[in-house]
């Protein structure tokens, strides 16, 4: 896998859909700020969405630029093995309805780094660092630290996220609501 995507360092991660609410101009001005300090490249998957023209803008603009790997869609299975292999899953989105892609990097043992807004906090708990996503100097300074002293996503987490999130539990309580309102 990282020899199809030509990554040969150690890195950070972010997977989503390319659009404003995601934050990605942010996530590339921290990793900017911090790149000569860290051993790690940023690499950047997911398709292309809507008003995407700042995201590029802020490529062509980084100091870096040689460091972030663009990859566009990757397939499940990419996503999985990307996941495995960050040291770190970057996702500061401005808004959410759930946030699946810091719970697949939570699953994978990766560190995350996500904001305190919306959906996210209730959603990754007390599993990922939570930061402002308009403070770019904050997400600078947590992302060299977590690339600088990594945090283990142990496998008690693990199993928290999957005893949290299961099928059955969701059916559960589905089926709790439903008996409610009968």
């Amino acid at each position: 896998m990282l020899e199809r995507f030509h990554l040969y360092r150690r890195f950070a991660l972010f997977i989503g859909t390319f659009e404003p609410r995601k934050n990605i101009p942010s996530i590339i001005e921290a990793y900017s700020a911090i790149a000569d300090q860290v051993e790690h490249d940023l690499v950047l998957a997911g398709s292309p969405g809507w008003l995407t023209g700042p995201i590029k803008q802020a490529l062509a603009a980084s100091p870096v630029r040689d460091r972030i790997h663009y990859l566009g869609f990757v397939s499940n299975e990419e996503k999985s093995a990307l996941y495995h292999l960050a040291d770190l899953f970057v996702y500061p989105s401005f808004y959410e309805g759930f946030g699946f892609p810091p719970l697949e990097a939570l699953a994978a043992g990766t560190p995350v780094i996500t904001s305190h807004n919306s959906s996210l906090p209730e959603v990754v708990g007390e599993w990922a660092t939570l930061i402002d996503p308009y403070n770019v100097g904050e997400l600078a300074l947590v992302m060299q630290e977590l690339l600088q002293h990594p945090s283990i996503v142990t496998e008690k987490i693990k199993n928290q996220l999957i005893t949290t999130y299961s099928w059955h539990r969701t059916a559960e309580q589905t089926l709790e609501v439903l008996e409610s309102v009968a």
